[in-house]
């Protein structure tokens, strides 16, 4: 393998091993968001710079000249958006950060197509290892609660404070996550993938191993009933029925596993939890809207004021507008509140157009295909992305950090595996550098190094900010996740008492 490609690869190794270890480890006394966040902003930096003499060498070719006009005018509204939006720098944060991971996405596609083998290999034992820590954490605080009457199991366990010197060690004790919600995010993800890795597995490892595999599959079933995380219930099941639907016996040995497992996953919470009363909640023990009719209703009435340029990026979470949520847990009406309704047209049509066109070249897929497996990674693919989707409508899953990259992870190799079946390169080698192709390049390092400087100035003052907003602001103490943990963005004190500004 030629140098440069090796060192790809190696950056790619460092990314999943960060995503997987941030997932279940404490690297800072910062909230565990803003930790996950600071991870995947060095991922989007390095990667970055990668792929910025990465399309020195190489061009993208091959997508179709709508594809890169539609984008092309997303940029465009986001650019003019964001320069007459209240707070600028927050706006083309967003910008900028949207490209960055636009270019890990093309990035991730290219190691596909180079190797895709390697690429698979990695992701799902990433995967795995992810599923296998976090789950070992959860099992031994399990334990811990067996002995100790006093100590309150996962997923209830934020009460729990363990300090060293003053220190807290565990700012959200063994959750690892400063909401249960945003590690359902990640199950709705990943459940599909590791319902693949065993069939991808279980014949290549020691016999006896794949019932373990079988094991932590199951457990991770089993976090999703303990969490009651009905989201990542019924984006699993629309997952896997629109599998169904599209692929009829030809994805039987996928459901097979992912039904196993799921039964499997209700046994043991309703064993480990749910008889002993042991911390679980009630599978579907939430009812109602959980408020989400009231804030959708509040973000109509938004696009309705702004429909062509939207409040501006990142801007339903400004103070400016007074909003009580800094996401109205719906991507479209998120995407059409902030950027307009021409943008979220634009985007729903590039995104459903892709995807219809890889599910229609799947159908057609050859059934006497030597190694079946290809084609329920395909079938895998699509259960995981139509499950984030439609989890989207219905919560802040695309704001997640992890999710983001899982996002890179799965766009990449469904954008790889489309242009493979269809026996053409996305990416060829440079003839000559065009004067347009460094300015590209330049614009892109620009936006880089302006991510980088906004992120890095931003971290020592985390905690200096959080404080500072519950002086200024009259509110219940609850953080907002957004970009950082307190994901309210406001200039001053006066931005309560602004007239919203006509901003379309």
């Amino acid at each position: 393998m030629h140098l440069k490609k090796r060192f790809i690869w190696f950056v790619f190794y460092i990314c999943i091993l960060a995503a997987v270890l941030v997932t279940s480890f404490s690297i800072t006394s910062l909230s565990y968001f803003n930790q996950k966040k600071i991870v995947e902003s060095a991922i989007l930096g390095f990667s970055s710079i990668l792929f910025l003499c990465f399309l020195y060498k190489k061009q993208i070719v091959r997508l179709r000249s709508s594809v890169w006009i539609g984008l092309t005018i997303i940029l465009i509204i986001g650019t003019v958006s964001s320069a007459l939006a209240p707070l600028p720098q927050w706006a083309f944060l967003q910008v900028g950060w949207y490209l960055l991971i636009g270019q890990l996405l093309f990035l991730c596609s290219y190691l596909y197509q180079e190797d895709k083998e390697h690429y698979i290999k990695v992701v799902l034992i990433g995967l795995i290892v992810l599923c296998i820590l976090y789950l070992t954490r959860v099992y031994a605080d399990y334990i811990t609660g067996l002995f100790n009457d006093n100590w309150t199991t996962w997923p209830e366990q934020n009460r729990i404070e363990l300090r060293k010197n003053g220190v807290l060690l565990n700012p959200s004790a063994y959750l690892g996550f400063n909401h249960v919600r945003f590690f359902n995010h990640i199950q709705t993800w990943t459940l599909p993938l590791l319902a693949f890795a065993y069939l991808y597995f279980k014949d290549r490892i020691i016999p006896g191993l794949q019932y373990l595999l079988l094991f932590f599959i199951s457990s991770w079933w089993m976090l999703v009933f303990a969490a009651d995380a009905r989201g990542t219930m019924v984006a699993s099941t629309l997952g896997l029925l629109s599998i169904v639907v599209l692929f009829r016996k030809r994805c039987i040995p996928f459901a097979k596993v992912y039904l196993l497992t799921a039964a499997a996953g209700l046994v043991l919470y309703l064993s480990l939890f749910l008889l002993p009363q042991n911390g679980g909640r009630e599978i579907l023990s939430r009812f109602g809207d959980s408020g989400r009719l009231d804030v959708w209703w509040f973000t109509i009435e938004q696009i309705m004021k702004h429909p062509f340029l939207g409040l501006g990026p990142m801007h339903f979470s400004y103070m400016g507008i007074n909003p009580p949520w800094s996401t109205p847990h719906n991507l479209i009406l998120q995407t059409a509140a902030e950027w307009g309704i021409p943008a979220v047209i634009l985007a729903t049509v590039l995104v459903t157009t892709g995807l219809v066109k890889f599910i229609k070249q799947s159908l057609h897929f050859p059934a006497n295909e030597m190694d079946p497996r290809r084609l329920i990674w395909r079938i895998a693919l699509i259960a995981s992305i139509t499950a984030a989707l439609a989890h989207s409508m219905v919560s802040g899953i695309f704001n997640s950090s992890l999710s983001q990259l899982l996002f890179t992870i799965v766009g990449g190799a469904i954008i790889g595996e489309y242009f493979l079946c269809s026996n053409r390169k996305l990416f060829r080698a440079r003839t000559k550098t065009s004067l347009a192709a460094v300015a590209i390049i330049g614009l892109l390092g620009i936006n880089t190094v302006f991510v980088a400087y906004k992120v890095a100035s931003d971290i020592p003052h985390l905690d200096e900010r959080k404080r500072e907003f519950f002086e200024k602001f009259d509110t219940p103490f609850k953080l907002y996740p957004r970009f950082w943990h307190q994901g309210m963005i406001y200039e001053d004190i006066d931005d309560l008492n602004k007239d919203e500004s006509q901003h379309n």
